[in-house]
């Protein structure tokens, strides 16, 4: 199969090659799809199965950076934070995860630096924070929060 490239995209100077201070910002999710990586396989996780996450934070001086996020499916708990981060409710103990409504929500996220073994830094989604998001505080508003 040929790659189609969307020329607007391609040429685009939007995204920043930068690396931002560890901290709290606020983002929106570009992108949330399963996929496989070998780096998630364990016992209970044959095939690495894991939620491939994308978020663009707006920079103060223009442009946007991208922070991804691998989530294996044998970490419900930091999925379910990304999905009350979202505003959406969790998913208990034997239901799907739909990652499809993730997309385009604004979501406040923690950011900490890595530093590959080849000594490569990068950023890295440390934590989803839900206590900021008003559109699940207006869901719950009333009701017990399951955590």
């Amino acid at each position: 199969m040929k790659p189609v490239w969307d020329e607007k995209e391609k040429n685009s100077k939007q995204f920043k090659e930068v690396i931002i201070e560890a901290g709290v910002y606020e983002g929106k999710i570009k992108k949330a799809e399963w996929i496989e990586s070998e780096y998630s396989v364990t016992q209970y996780n044959p095939k690495g199965t894991c939620l491939s996450v994308w978020v663009d934070i707006p920079l103060d001086e223009g442009g946007t950076k991208r922070v991804f996020d691998k989530i294996s499916i044998t970490n419900p708990t930091k999925l379910n934070d990304l999905r009350i981060a979202a505003g959406l409710k969790p998913v208990k103990k034997g239901e799907n995860f739909n990652e499809k409504p993730l997309e385009g929500k604004l979501i406040t996220i923690e950011v900490d630096e890595y530093k590959s073994k080849a000594g490569k830094v990068s950023n890295i989604a440390k934590a989803y924070l839900a206590e900021t998001n008003p559109e699940f505080e207006q869901e719950s508003e009333g009701k017990e929060v399951p955590f």
